[in-house]
């Protein structure tokens, strides 16, 4: 029954936003903006979207190192049926399934591997609010509303802020997995012994995972690989806006990047409702575009961020066994956060 309010809740919140979205498009304009796209740069945005999941890819296996060695064609079968989990079904259950899958194939046991999950998704956390830092304090991209302009400068702040004590704490509990065990401990000690043990043998292989916040150079290039990542999304974003004649600069579009992380931390399937709400706000509140043109270039960057990694990713489930109500039952495992999982890409 919770399963079933939960899903009901999060379908409810979909539809709100995606009516939100739509509220003002017409299907002639709609229709006018996609005859006049330009396909060259909806291509060159296509072929962004492909080289930043190999570059996610990578970043896993540098965080993957400290535990165990792991191939590209490994890691990056298991990254793309988590994506394409995180995109079929609401509560980014791919964040559990990724590191089942990995454990499938290497020497690894699934909580580790989520400890890196956590990794990830801090990083990704830090190169979004550098890269929205540095655009909003520094480029001073034009906006046509002054007042979403001081507010984005507010958020990022408060981001930055949010990401430096999350790292912190990640950083504490690497450092010091025996304090956090006896935290653990503490926590748990009103559970039955069996449960109680679990907790605690799960906990400590967790803590294990964050092997990689104890090893300073390849942390270093991780986030080196999250910056370069995230440029990546930015420029995907960029090209598939620009090419339905929205006037957005690189910098313009590492701000859309930013709230399209915000809106995507809505826990929808896909982040469907929150990436085009949060997409079409931006265009048409900061940078002047139409309706239409909004409604246009937001379902294009979501369909490219989206759709050929689940159409690849259920094809690859479909060969490793996977199925999908197996799939569902993971909702009832938390997954890792901050959540930044997938605003484009």
């Amino acid at each position: 029954m919770k399963r079933y309010i939960q899903t009901v809740l999060i379908l409810g919140v979909t539809v709100g936003l995606m009516a939100f979205f739509l509220r003002n498009a017409e299907l002639d304009l709609i229709g006018d903006a996609f005859r006049q796209a330009r396909l060259g740069l909806l291509g060159a945005s296509v072929s962004i979207s492909i080289l930043t999941y190999g570059i996610r890819v990578e970043r896993w296996r540098w965080l993957l190192r400290p535990l165990v060695g792991v191939g590209f064609t490994t890691a990056g079968r298991a990254t793309v049926m988590g994506f394409a989990a995180n995109t079929l079904l609401p509560g980014r259950v791919g964040e559990v399934l990724r590191p089942m899958v990995l454990a499938r194939h290497a020497p690894i046991s699934t909580s580790a591997g989520l400890a890196t999950i956590v990794v990830e998704r801090v990083l990704d956390l830090l190169a979004i609010v550098i890269m929205l830092a540095i655009a909003v304090l520094l480029f001073h991209p034009p906006m046509s509303d002054v007042d979403m302009f001081s507010t984005l400068r507010l958020a990022a702040v408060l981001s930055g802020t949010v990401g430096v004590i999350g790292s912190a704490a990640l950083v504490f509990v690497a450092q010091n997995p025996a304090q956090a065990m006896r935290g653990v401990a503490w926590a748990v000690r009103i559970l039955p012994f069996r449960a109680r043990r679990v907790v605690l043998e799960l906990s400590e292989r967790f803590f294990s995972g964050l092997a990689v916040v104890r090893q300073p150079r390849t942390l270093v290039v991780a986030m080196g690989l999250s910056i370069v990542l995230w440029l990546g999304i930015a420029s995907g974003i960029w090209a598939a806006t620009v090419a339905f004649g929205i006037e957005v600069s690189v910098a313009g579009a590492v701000v859309l990047t930013g709230l399209i992380a915000l809106g995507v931390s809505v826990p929808t399937p896909g982040g469907a409702g929150g990436y085009h709400a949060a997409f079409q706000l931006g265009a048409t509140a900061l940078y002047g575009a139409s309706a239409g043109q909004a409604v246009a270039a937001g379902l294009i960057n979501h369909a490219i961020a989206f759709v050929p990694v689940t159409l690849v990713g259920v094809v690859l489930m479909a060969q490793e066994g996977i199925r999908m109500n197996t799939v569902f039952a993971l909702s009832d495992t938390p997954a890792p956060s901050p959540e930044i999982s997938r605003s484009s890409s």
